[in-house]
């Protein structure tokens, strides 16, 4: 089976790819990532290549260790900014755009331009589902699974006991 590396283009058996046992390892984290991930791995690492060299296998295997540290944490927080929810399907989407319209500067020095991008999806993601639940709190259907509860019945008697022991009880704690 030959291979072609998206990275630097080179054409070659897959041997040639996981002859090392650096090289196994990588190929071992690579399809441990999710699926969606995957295929935009290489193309991603690619950009911490500098332009005439290639990148050697320890470093590879140090991106992609970070990589995976920051892809499998169920939450993402960047330049102080409140921690958003971030899933799989963000990640992939943040590696689509950085690896189809790269930055300027190249090779990257480390993931935070990934990270930030992540970042903005995860923030946009976090507020559209805020502001469904909100509409859904403001139309009552939020604890009732979509049906409007109904008021509850409580006579002015209950009332009335609850509201002298809720007093009964801020009286005695403010003599104490």
């Amino acid at each position: 089976m030959r291979l072609t590396c998206p990275g630097c283009g080179c054409i070659g058996n897959i041997e040639a790819f996981v002859v090392t046992e650096t090289g196994k390892r990588i190929a071992r984290m690579i399809a441990a990532f999710p699926e969606p991930i995957v295929p935009l791995i290489l193309g991603y690492i690619a950009l911490f290549r500098p332009s005439p060299k290639m990148l050697i296998l320890p470093k590879i295997e140090r991106l992609v260790i970070e990589l995976k540290a920051l892809v499998t944490a169920s939450h993402i927080q960047w330049d102080r900014h409140v921690a958003r929810p971030a899933t799989a399907a963000i990640w992939a989407e943040a590696l689509r755009r950085i690896s189809t319209n790269p930055p300027r500067r190249l090779p990257l020095k480390s993931h935070g331009y990934l990270t930030a991008m992540a970042y903005d999806l995860a923030d946009e993601v976090d507020r559209k589902t805020e502001t469904a639940r909100n509409q859904t709190e403001r139309t009552g259907q939020f604890r009732t699974g979509g049906k409007v509860a109904e008021p509850a019945q409580i006579s002015v008697e209950e009332m009335r006991k609850i509201t002298a022991k809720k007093r009964s009880k801020v009286e005695g704690k403010s003599e104490n």
